[in-house]
């Protein structure tokens, strides 16, 4: 129930029907399962069925700008697209999933009707169906991902609200995942860049939880995955607070602009502050890779106040070796109680002092000129993959980073920059450089 009282909505399917086969794309699943979500057991084969794409939207948790023009895509493409729709029998039916669509652009309203045999196996479901909410699919950001899911949740029943455990042979799941058009054939790309990140959206974002995986050998090639799973308490519980909120209207695209405009100036203003620290982390001494493991593990408020310490101390004559004392006042934060003394005009520095700083200066602008050209390959890298191993390489390098962190990626990656973001630099090209590109030079 939704935080108004009214019901989430629901699919009701056959499990016939998820046992079909459709290369769907993620936004024509998400149509179909909100368009299944109005069905009602006892409505007439024929039935006129209408929804808002905005009702898509909510539970997508899509934010881009662009998401209901590619939802109208979605909605053209899959009237055109083959169904192949098991029967009891075992054999095929080659059919269609809408016989009628009609949609408003301007109002964003989709009017349809099922096909036939489709709206059979939504209606006439017997004993073999499966219910789920319509959040648990939505939510889901890849096609291959609402598939493993549904195919999951069939078997739910036979746990009798406990453990279940579902067995798939990879020939079969292929066929379901449409391997053939992602290139992800081969067993370790299907675990690595579907199988693995699918488990984890699947725990994420449903109301099961896949808590092992075996991948099943049959002599020296891997032929089945079982999928162990568990009911979960996880129903997309940010669903109870949008529910208060009306339905959102189209964007005014200037406004939206606006915030994209206000979210480019922050990731900038956010770049030349970590730079000029990383810079001066450099000049004194600090080596990239920790300069950058700093940033990462520390606020920039403490690594500056520790160089301001620390260089205190140094013109105090209390310390001998900068770096070694700096790495050590930012890994302990000596300043944490230490106030800046108020500084008597320095001597003029000498020619020798002060090509020493020249030599400091270009050097530490050396380093940075070289991560910089190493963050660009990564990105030319990045951009070359589709969009499922992007989405793998982005999951692994959230997984590096702090709570506060996380917070700040998830805004940047909804805009399409993460990926471009000096702050986070050092996990990407690591996640790269682990998967056996050469970003460093």
């Amino acid at each position: 129930m939704s935080g108004d009282g009214s019901m989430l909505p629901v699919v009701r399917k056959s499990n016939l029907l998820i046992e079909s086969i459709c290369k769907a794309t993620t936004n024509e699943k998400r149509v179909v399962i909100m368009g299944a979500s109005k069905v009602r057991k006892d409505d007439p084969v024929g039935q006129t069925y209408s929804f808002h794409l905005s009702e898509i939207k909510k539970y997508s948790g899509v934010q881009n700008k662009r998401f209901y023009k590619d939802l109208a895509e979605a909605i053209v493409s899959i009237k055109r697209r083959d169904l192949w729709l098991k029967q009891e029998s075992g054999r095929f039916e080659l059919t269609n999933w809408f016989s009628w669509i009609d949609y408003d652009e301007k109002t964003l309203t989709l009017k349809f009707r099922f096909d036939q045999s489709v709206h059979e196996f939504l209606t006439v479901l017997g004993e073999n169906f499966t219910t789920y909410l319509v959040s648990n699919a939505i939510s889901l950001n890849k096609a291959q991902y609402i598939t493993l899911f549904e195919l999951l949740k069939s078997y739910q029943y036979k746990g009798n609200g406990k453990k279940f455990y579902r067995e798939i042979e990879i020939d079969y799941l292929s066929e379901r995942l449409n391997l053939s058009e992602t290139g992800y054939e081969r067993f370790q790309d299907l675990r690595r860049f579907i199988i693995e990140p699918a488990v984890k959206a699947i725990n994420q974002c449903t109301d099961i939880f896949i808590y092992k995986v075996d991948y099943i050998k049959t002599g020296r090639k891997y032929t089945a995955i079982s999928f162990y799973c568990e009911p979960s308490d996880q129903i997309r519980i940010a669903l109870d607070t949008q529910s208060e909120k009306p339905l959102p209207q189209v964007e005014d695209e200037q406004e939206e602009d606006e915030k994209q405009i206000d979210l480019v100036e922050f990731i900038d203003e956010k770049e030349k502050e970590l730079d000029a620290i990383k810079a001066e982390l450099l000049k004194h001494g600090i080596i990239t890779s920790v300069a950058e493991k700093f940033l990462h593990d520390f606020s920039t408020d403490q690594i500056q106040k520790n160089i301001e310490y620390t260089l205190e101390q140094k013109a105090k004559g209390k310390v001998s070796d900068l770096a070694r004392y700096l790495h050590d006042a930012i890994t302990n934060n000596y300043a944490k109680s230490w106030k800046p003394q108020k500084t008597e005009p320095q001597k003029k520095p000498s020619d020798v002092s002060k090509k020493a700083a020249q030599e400091k200066d270009r050097e530490a602008e050396r380093l940075l000129n070289k991560e910089q050209q190493e963050l660009e390959r990564a990105i030319a890298f990045f951009e070359k993959f589709d969009e499922v191993t992007q989405v793998s390489i982005l999951d692994e390098v959230e997984q590096k980073l702090t709570k506060m962190e996380k917070v700040r990626f998830s805004i940047a990656r909804k805009a399409n920059m993460a990926h471009k973001e000096r702050t986070y630099a050092f996990h990407f090209k690591q996640v790269l450089t682990e998967k056996g590109f050469e970003v460093i030079q």
